[in-house]
């Protein structure tokens, strides 16, 4: 399976998703890999920090580009893609790599817009938008929820609760908890399988 991780919008939590996402198929028992094609290199700096401390993550991480990503044939069962804000040349291409692709947005309506605009990239491209960092309690992450619930994007039923474990992971092996991620890699391979049955 390949899941595009992307939003226009820097600062949604890209990295974190496919990161947690790569753990959660691997726990799954999936040989799992995240490919880094955003410039930035947080994934990659994230496994260098792991190996560094002699705790190394469970998956592999890869740097890529765009010539490579339109080229390559993924290796292991499940390839999470990290890309990068404000690139219309590789969110295009991912929407197109992509089996699914997976939209964060934390629960502000800033965040919320400029996922609902990169979902309009994708042209039909499976793909749905995941609220992060969501407090049940809080008005303005059950504002957002219904904000995207009477959208015309898709969501999907698993959102990802404000934890500082998610929020203080970069560069720490992954959590024993993974803060219903595990449930959202459960939700993707059931829409993924449904989209191939239907074909």
């Amino acid at each position: 399976m390949k899941i595009a991780v992307q939003n226009t919008k820097g600062g949604v939590g890209k990295t974190r998703t496919a990161m947690f996402l790569a753990e959660a198929a691997r726990r799954a028992g999936e040989q799992a890999a995240v490919w880094d094609i955003d410039q930035q290199g947080t994934a990659t700096s994230w496994a260098d920090r792991c190996l560094e401390s002699q705790t190394p993550l469970g998956f592999t991480v890869e740097p890529m580009n765009l010539a490579g990503l339109r080229r390559a044939e993924p290796a292991a069962g499940v390839v999470v893609l990290d890309t990068p804000p404000g690139n219309p040349q590789i969110t295009g291409a991912a929407f197109q790599w992509a089996d699914i692709t997976v939209i964060p947005t934390g629960p502000t309506s800033d965040e919320t817009e400029r996922a609902v605009e990169t979902w309009g990239m994708g042209n039909g491209a499976p793909a749905g938008i995941l609220l992060t960092r969501y407090v049940k309690n809080e008005r303005e992450s059950w504002d957002t929820l219904l904000q995207l619930r009477n959208s015309d994007a898709p969501d999907f039923e698993t959102v990802i609760p404000r934890r500082v474990a998610i929020a203080s992971a970069f560069g720490q092996p992954m959590p024993r908890s993974l803060g219903n991620y595990d449930k959202l890699y459960l939700e993707l391979m059931q829409v993924v399988n449904s989209i191939h049955e239907s074909e």
